[in-house]
């Protein structure tokens, strides 16, 4: 990495990574992917946070990966808009998330997190 860029190839699994993550939270637990601020069908867009953190009776590391796949699209959708600071706050709502998931899990994916932060001058 330079100049806090990722390489094209990490910026493509993280892309593809929050897609398979958002569709296995829409098929393991639909309830919980979606809250009273998102869209009830569709990809997340910009603006559209991840707020089902904690469901009674759900495993936390499998909400983690569905609201960070969420945060990912969603922070995707935001570039494209030219909306940076959204997209650094879904990126900010990823890291918060980071330590529900196994430690070499949260390490591979803040690692990548963090690139983009730099990359884009989030605070």
């Amino acid at each position: 990495m330079t100049n806090g860029s990722i390489p094209r190839g990490q910026a493509f699994i993280c892309r593809w990574a929050g897609a398979v993550l958002y569709g296995l939270s829409l098929v393991a637990m639909p309830g919980a992917a979606h809250s009273e601020t998102q869209e009830a069908e569709g990809p997340p867009g910009c603006g559209q946070f991840f707020d089902k953190w904690e469901v009674e009776g759900a495993p936390a590391a499998l909400l983690a990966m569905g609201g960070i796949g969420r945060e990912t699209m969603a922070a995707q959708d935001c570039l494209s808009r030219n909306d940076t600071a959204m997209a650094c706050e879904h990126w900010g709502r990823i890291v918060a998330a980071l330590p529900r998931l196994e430690p070499s899990l949260a390490a591979d994916f803040g690692e990548s997190i963090e690139a983009l932060k730099r990359r884009h001058n989030c605070p």
